[in-house]
């Protein structure tokens, strides 16, 4: 019920009659998620592991940025880092240095199907934080596998 205050508008009143306790709503999934989260097996935490610390290391001049090799980066992640590796060598945003990774977690998908309806890629979701060049960097990847015999690959990279 709305009332007239001196100095307001107006104030909304609830009376102990019409107070009803607020129930939270029953969802299936909660909201923002596609599915639930699925750990990677040990042997995707470690190939991810990998590709993320020699990719950072690229990135802020650790190591060369033709150590990238084609079959594990897309062409997108290798001019992403070799920008970065001109940037640090310019002396534009810090300094080269060690990189520390301070955080990494994986989500993986399930496998996504082709078009033909089988079963295709193996994707997993990458995101952590690194400290290099003087200050904390956060990254978000995207690794993809399409079979059992053919290695990871990254195939995007955020640094923020």
């Amino acid at each position: 019920m709305l009332t007239t205050v001196p100095g307001h508008v107006h104030v909304k009143t609830i009376r102990r009659q019409e107070h009803r306790s607020a129930e939270p709503p029953t969802r299936a999934h909660p909201r923002g998620s596609y599915g639930p989260s699925t750990t990677a097996s040990p042997e995707a935490r470690r190939a991810s592991h990998r590709l993320i610390v020699v990719c950072l290391e690229a990135a802020f001049a650790v190591r060369p940025p033709t150590q990238l090799r084609m079959a594990e980066y897309s062409v997108q992640v290798r001019q992403l880092v070799q920008i970065r590796h001109r940037q640090i060598l310019r002396g534009r945003s810090g300094k080269a240095g060690r990189v520390t990774l301070t955080s990494l977690h994986i989500r993986r998908e399930d496998t996504v199907p082709d078009d033909t309806g089988t079963a295709g890629k193996m994707l997993l979701e990458v995101c952590g934080s690194a400290r290099a060049a003087g200050r904390r960097w956060a990254f978000a990847a995207r690794i993809e596998r399409d079979t059992e015999t053919r290695p990871w690959r990254m195939t995007a990279l955020r640094l923020f």
